[in-house]
Parts: structure tokens; C-alpha cells; sequence
């Protein structure tokens, strides 16, 4: 780990510290709001993939629901903290004098310092530990129906909607759901032939991130994305340039991937084209990468 992630990650304390300290200092649980009001305010600076890119987003229910989760999660955290920090002063009997204004001061405080060892825009959702991700040990007990109806927004969304759109989507919805589970589901619409084209491009998006192939790796993921996308020149121009990101990322997903001979033909039944020089390039990475792993 690198300093600036050992200063993030210490900032990000200091964020949770806040509630805690008020907690223990036995201060009014209408602080609650304040501080998650610095909540929402430290994910949307820190966690932008999290939230609506263009405000005409906002309007739309998907964006509303996802909305909504991603507050009910803050409000959650800072009852929690505070809860904890009443329990600990209770317990040891101790309530500080402090000034009143310390912990709103301090979780505050912790927005402009991690924003200045962070960079958000040129960084991946999975850079640093974020609760949002971060899976409770007690799951829903019927994941399928919840899965249905989250992943039901995503088949709504509109056929041109963007990568980006489509991966701030799914961020949010692996706040809820396993990987498994989601790729379960966007698999049987595939399979069903119920899928949207967002619902598929969802389906390549979510086999290529790097952070679920990784924890997906020998179940050849990505390789189903690629017979998701079909002959569409579309699809598979998204598929194979994901896919060489995710592979230069975790090489070790070579053999999760589509055999280079495939692609190769695949390839070659498409005219000149974007899709084409993506296929062959990936074609190319994976032939490259197989041959010196057999060499080691």
C-alpha cells in the first residue's frame, strides 16, 4: 500500500470518527442529520461513479431508487457510529468535555484533505475501501427476487445508454447483490432471450470489470460476454476493448477469455471497422499472453 492510500484510508477514519467522538460526548441524535449531510456530501466528491453523471439522470426511477439506497446507507453509517460511540461512553462511563463543534469539525474536515490525495476521475471505483461495496455478512435471504428488480431498471434503460451510465448502475447494485447473483441474473435474460440491448451491453460491461472477472476467475465470465454480443460489430467493439483492459490489468484472466482462433474469426466475418481491429487485437494480447505463460 502507498502512502496516498494510507493517508486516504486515514482521512476516510476521520470521517467515521466524527459520529463516533459525538456519540461519546453524549450529543443530541439530531446531529445524526448534520452528519449525514456529510456523508453524502464526502460519497459524491470521493465516490462520483456513485451518482448520476448529468442531472436529467436524476429524473429517471432507476436514478431515484439508486439515489435513495446510496442516502439510506449514509444515514445508516453515521446512526451506527453514533450508536457505537453511545454504547462505548455508556459502558466506560466517561463523557468528554470537548467542544461541541469537534466531531462535525473533524468528519467535515475529512472531504477537502482525502479529496486532495484523491483524484476520482482517474481512478476506479475499487481504489480504496468504500462501505457502499462493502458486503454485510448476513445477505437478503431471496437474493433472485431482489436481483430481478434491480436489474429490471437496468434491462429499462434506453439502447444507446453509455458504458459509464451502465457501470454506475451496476456499482450500485453490488452494493446489494454478490457478483454471482448478478451475473446469474443478466445471464438467464441473455439466455432467455429477454434482454435488452442495455441489459447485454450491461452483461459485457460487468464480465470486463477487472474487479468482478477477478473475483469471478475460472468461471470463464468473459468468454459468455463475447457470445452475448453475437455478430453485432457494436457490442463486440465494447466487449474486446474491455476486455484487453481487464486483461492487461489481471493477466491471469487469459483463460476466462474466448480462444484467439474465435476471435480471429470472428473477425474475419466482419467488414473493415472498429470491431474488427478490436477483435484482432485482443486476439493478438491473448495469443501473446498464452504463449509465455506456456514458456514459463
Amino acid at each position: 500500500m502507498d502512502n496516498r492510500s494510507r493517508l486516504l484510508r486515514g482521512f476516510t477514519a476521520l470521517l467515521y470518527l466524527g459520529p463516533l467522538l459525538a456519540g461519546l460526548m453524549g450529543q443530541g441524535w439530531a446531529l445524526v442529520a448534520a452528519f449525514a449531510v456529510i456523508f453524502i456530501l464526502y460519497s459524491i466528491v470521493l465516490r462520483p461513479h456513485l451518482w448520476p453523471s448529468q442531472p436529467r439522470d436524476m429524473l429517471r426511477g432507476e436514478a431515484l431508487v439508486a439515489m435513495a439506497a446510496l442516502v439510506a446507507t449514509q444515514i445508516l453509517l453515521v446512526v451506527v457510529c453514533f450508536a457505537i460511540g453511545r454504547g462505548i461512553g455508556g459502558v466506560l462511563g466517561v463523557e468528554p468535555d470537548w467542544p461541541a463543534w469537534l466531531p462535525v469539525a473533524l468528519s467535515f474536515a475529512a472531504i477537502p484533505l482525502a479529496r486532495l490525495v484523491s483524484n476520482p476521475s482517474s481512478e476506479l471505483p475499487e481504489t480504496s475501501f468504500d462501505p457502499l461495496l462493502h458486503r454485510l455478512d448476513n445477505p437478503v435471504e431471496d437474493t433472485s427476487l431482489l436481483a430481478q428488480e434491480m436489474l429490471a431498471e437496468v434491462m429499462a434503460l434506453p439502447a444507446d445508454t453509455s458504458e459509464a451510465v451502465l457501470q454506475q448502475h451496476l456499482t450500485a447494485i453490488a452494493a446489494h447483490l454478490d457478483p454471482v447473483v448478478i451475473r446469474r441474473g443478466l445471464g438467464d435474460a441473455v439466455a432467455s432471450g429477454k434482454a435488452s440491448r442495455a441489459g447485454i451491453k450491461a452483461l459485457i460491461v460487468h464480465a470486463t470489470d477487472p474487479a468482478v472477472s477477478g473475483l469471478l476467475a475460472g468461471s470463464a465470465y468473459p468468454a459468455q460476454a463475447f457470445a452475448a454480443a453475437g455478430r453485432d460489430a457494436e457490442l463486440l467493439t465494447l466487449f474486446a476493448g474491455r476486455c484487453v483492459i481487464a486483461v492487461e490489468d489481471e493477466p491471469e484472466l487469459v483463460d476466462d477469455c474466448p480462444l484467439p482462433g474465435i476471435l480471429q474469426r470472428a473477425a474475419d466475418g466482419l467488414g473493415e471497422g472498429a470491431a474488427k481491429v478490436a477483435l484482432m487485437r485482443l486476439a493478438g494480447l491473448l495469443t501473446q499472453a498464452r504463449r509465455g505463460a506456456a514458456a514459463s
